[in-house]
Parts: C-alpha cells; sequence; structure tokens
C-alpha cells in the first residue's frame, strides 16, 4: 500500500507548519529597536550594510562615506540600496527592510527547492512529489542554521537563492534560444552574488562539452553562451576590482589569506557534519558528541536510501547539477581549508551543502515503504524542533546577545563624534557611527600594507582612538608606545593617543 494513503496527515500537517512559519519569520523583521539589531544580523553582515548605505547616499561604494572598498559580495550589497535610499540611510529603521529581503529570499528559496525536489520525484508518483515538495520547503524554513547562515546581513541567502534558479532552470532545460539567454544571466547574477561561484560556473561550462547524445556544435554553443554571459554579466565586478585595488580578490578574501594549518582540520569537520544536517543544530551538546549525533543521522539516512533510489528520481539533468554543485563545493572546502584562515566562518562558505542535504534527506524519506508512525517519528520531532526554535528566537536575543553593541556604546559616550576611531572588528562600530578605521584590511585595502605594523599606519592618519576587545594592532606593549585603557565596556577596551 502506498504509504501516503495510510499517512492522510502528513502532507497537510507540513502545509500548515509551512504557512505557520512564514509570518513567524517575518516577525524577524517586526522587531523594536532594541533587539533590531541584534542577531541574526552579524557583525561581519554590518560591513556590506554600510556599503549599501553609503551607495544610497551618494557616498559611492565606500566603507566610511569616504574610502573606497571591494571587501565584500557585491549583489545582495545593491539590492539593498533602494531599501536606504526610500528610507534616507536611517540604520535602524532600515534594518526592518534588510531583514524583510532576507525573509522574502528564504521563502523563495525555499519553494524553488521543493519543486527541484517534486519534479525529481514526479516518476514514483504524484503523491511522492507532493510529499516531497512540501517536506522540503518545511525543512529549509524550520532550520535554525539555514536561518542564521540566510539573516546575517551578509550575501549568503542571496546566493543560495540564485544556486536554488539555476539548478531548477537546468532541470527544466532552460538551454536553448532565449531561455539559454537568461540561464546565462542567471549564472552571472550568481557569481555577483558571492565571487567563489565562478568556480562552479567554470566546472558547469566544461561539463557540457562532455554532455551524452548532444551534437558537438551544440556542445560548444551552449559552454560558451554560459561561460561568456556569466562573465559578461559578472565583468563590471572584476573590472572595478582590477583596475581601482589591482587584484581580482577582494580585500576581504586576502586579509583573511593563510598559510595551511592543522588546527583548522577540526572545525572544517564540525562545519561539514553541520552543512549536511542542517535541520538538526544541536546547541546544548558541543564538540564530539554533537559530531557523532550528526554524523549517525546522515548515516541513517544513507542507510534509507533503497538501491534504486536514484534509478528512480526523473530528470537525469537534476542529478547532473546536484553533482556539479557537489563537485564545486568540494573544491571550494578544498580551498577554504588549504588557504582561508577564518575557520568561523567554514559552515558560511559551504552553505551550497544545504541546497544538496535537504533534498537528498527528503528523497531518502519520502521513497520509504514503512508504516506512518516512521513519518511521524522522524517528521514531528524535526518540525517541533525547528519550529519552537524559530519562534523562539525573538527571546533568546535576550539570553544570547551580540557583544558588539557594547563597543558602540563604548565609543558614543566617550569619543567626540568628529574623531576617528579605529578597530580591528569595526563592522559594528562602523554601521552605527560616522568616522570609524578598520584594520584588520577587510574592508579597508589600504590597511592591508600595514598588518605587520599598524601603529605605523595608526601615527600615518593622526588616529587616537582605538577600541576592541584586545589591543593586538597596538603591539604587544600598547602602554609604552603610548596608548592608555580610559575606559571599559563588556569585553571591550577603549584607548587612547595623547599626541604622537
Amino acid at each position: 500500500m502506498n504509504p501516503l494513503r495510510r499517512t492522510p496527515l502528513v502532507v497537510p500537517i507540513l502545509i500548515a507548519s509551512v504557512f505557520f512559519l512564514i509570518p513567524v519569520l517575518f516577525s524577524l523583521a517586526l522587531r523594536s529597536q532594541s533587539t533590531l539589531f541584534e542577531l541574526p544580523l552579524t557583525e561581519d553582515g554590518y560591513y556590506l550594510l554600510s556599503v549599501s548605505r553609503n551607495i544610497a547616499m551618494g557616498h559611492g561604494i565606500t566603507i566610511d562615506g569616504h574610502q573606497w572598498t571591494n571587501g565584500f559580495q557585491p549583489l545582495f550589497a545593491f539590492l539593498l540600496v533602494p531599501i536606504y535610499a526610500v528610507l534616507s540611510g536611517d540604520r535602524y529603521a532600515s534594518l526592518h527592510g534588510v531583514l524583510a529581503l532576507h525573509v522574502l529570499i528564504h521563502i523563495a528559496t525555499a519553494f524553488v527547492l521543493g519543486s527541484i525536489v517534486k519534479t525529481a520525484l514526479r516518476s514514483r508518483g504524484n503523491e511522492q512529489g507532493v510529499l516531497g515538495y512540501w517536506l522540503t520547503v518545511f525543512l529549509w524554513l524550520a532550520s535554525r542554521y539555514v536561518l542564521t547562515n540566510s539573516y546575517n546581513g551578509l550575501e549568503t541567502g542571496c546566493v543560495l537563492f540564485f544556486y536554488a534558479i539555476v539548478w531548477r532552470l537546468y532541470q527544466l532545460n532552460w538551454l536553448d534560444g532565449w531561455k539559454l539567454f537568461v540561464f546565462g544571466v542567471m549564472l552571472g547574477l550568481l557569481v555577483l552574488a558571492r565571487i567563489d561561484a565562478a568556480i562552479f560556473v567554470a566546472i558547469l561550462s566544461i561539463s557540457e562539452l562532455f554532455r551524452q547524445n548532444t551534437s558537438p556544435p551544440l556542445k560548444l554553443k551552449r559552454a560558451a553562451a554560459m561561460a561568456s554571459l556569466s562573465f559578461a554579466v559578472s565583468s563590471p565586478w572584476w573590472f572595478y576590482n582590477l583596475l581601482s585595488f589591482g587584484s581580482l580578490m577582494p580585500s576581504s578574501g586576502t586579509a583573511q589569506s593563510a598559510h595551511f594549518s592543522l588546527f583548522r582540520v577540526v572545525p572544517m569537520a564540525q562545519s561539514l557534519l553541520q552543512v549536511w544536517t542542517p535541520y538538526l543544530q544541536l546547541r546544548w551538546i558541543e564538540g564530539v558528541p554533537q559530531m557523532l549525533v550528526q554524523g549517525c543521522l546522515v548515516l541513517i539516512l544513507v542507510l534509507l536510501f533503497r538501491k534504486n533510489a536514484f534509478a528512480e528520481m526523473e530528470h537525469s539533468a537534476t542529478l547532473r547539477m546536484g553533482g556539479i554543485l557537489l563537485l564545486s563545493t568540494f573544491v571550494l572546502t578544498l580551498y577554504y581549508l588549504f588557504f582561508f584562515g577564518a575557520a568561523h566562518f567554514y559552515g558560511r562558505y559551504l552553505s551550497p551543502y544545504m541546497l544538496l542535504a535537504i533534498p537528498l534527506a527528503v528523497v531518502a524519506l519520502a521513497g520509504q515503504r514503512f508504516h506512518s508512525r516512521w513519518y511521524y517519528a522522524i517528521i514531528v520531532p524535526v518540525g517541533i524542533f525547528g519550529l519552537v526554535s524559530i519562534i523562539g528566537w525573538d527571546f533568546q536575543v535576550w539570553v544570547r546577545k551580540s557583544p558588539f553593541p557594547d563597543q558602540v556604546q563604548l565609543v558614543q559616550t566617550n569619543v567626540p563624534v568628529s574623531e576617528e576611531v579605529s578597530a580591528g572588528q569595526s563592522g559594528t562600530l562602523g554601521y552605527f557611527r560616522d568616522h570609524v578605521v578598520n584594520l584588520d584590511g577587510k574592508v579597508n585595502v589600504e590597511a592591508l600594507h600595514y598588518l605587520n605594523n599598524s601603529l605605523e599606519y595608526l601615527r600615518r592618519r593622526d588616529i587616537h582612538w582605538y577600541c576592541d576587545w584586545e589591543s593586538g594592532y597596538l603591539g604587544l606593549h600598547p602602554v609604552e608606545n603610548g596608548w592608555t585603557v580610559v575606559a571599559t565596556r563588556g569585553r571591550f577596551l577603549l584607548y587612547h593617543h595623547n599626541s604622537y
């Protein structure tokens, strides 16, 4: 007997849960000013928001209204410009619009991903496709980990949306005529959403040259169209980087580049397990126990696959694109492991894996011939966890506050508004205050040249204030270098230098 005929409440429950989650997610954009700026918006997200605001205010592509920057991913930043323009650059009111756009992109991605799964499962019957569709949408919207990566003020949610769109168009065979043109444009927008997606575009274009049952001229035409259109759409950003800063790599990438270290292996393993189980974020256990639980879940889902699970999936294009996404993200995994030192960002860098993890979990569950209790035993706990986690976000803000508002308050209370203040961690501070100078080089190309001698940079800029949770940029002995702690708040220290 078809399992769906014995589980008539599964699909209605999923649909009801989805339409319950949507207004709950929008509530994040309606928070009061006292919590609006808190998590899920993050320190690094405020760098991008500052750039969007300055563009909207007519200050150019700058981080502080004066200093031009390339330390951000362009597409999402420019999508936010109308919000800041309409609200005259209001730093708080604009955050409502920022979060609302995050929600819209998040929801749109869920439904696109659901459509991919529904089409892939069509050969199993319409009921299986409908179940797969709603289960995919629900798991994407109910995942706390997807939310934290998609609502952080950065481009992550945007790039996941364009990966999903590209996958869907490829699945629908948009590879000829005007549809091929649209597909190529989408690839270009994907690269603008996050430039490391250029690896995905390169692999996809090359793979077209080896497609079976296609004539050589058509293979070449499609590969050339994909590569050339994506480059044409993204080329303004490449030329901006090269002509203005002398490098294709944004300053944010250069600032976080580092030689390989074994200390990054464990964080990478943790991130990989998390992005492959995004619907299960265990915050009450950490380290090895958490990794074991996540690893066991992955193993269970693998075992749930029947031998012919993939063979039953309709449209080879679905599997083909899934494989290309898997390969390109694996290449990124190796790249970030060996060349990037910001291990705490690995989960965000590898977020495209989540676009594979949830559909694969859904295919595993939707294909079982079990009694209805299996659906409820798996779906209900995951669903309740997701719902409670999302609903409780506003309450959790009061428990897990971001530390960076302390930095803002410390500076606003003690530093004259007309004076420049420096910081390594300067995203939140620079968004809510003018005259902030970034020292870690993420958004300040000039500072990159002084990473080993920030004291000289501060002297040349005649900057007398520094505020951060450590004095690393002031040398090993800040007092001997003329810097004195004048105030503290939370984890942050405010230093002042009388004269050079």
